[in-house]
């Protein structure tokens, strides 16, 4: 695999992750 394929794979883990704490934190305040 390619270098900047790796990286846009890695950036869209991560930000996959911080939606689902953000998604998580609303739902246990609400």
């Amino acid at each position: 695999m390619s270098t900047w394929m790796e990286i846009v794979l890695y950036m869209l883990i991560a930000g996959g992750v911080s939606l689902a704490i953000i998604l998580l934190r609303k739902i246990t305040k609400a």
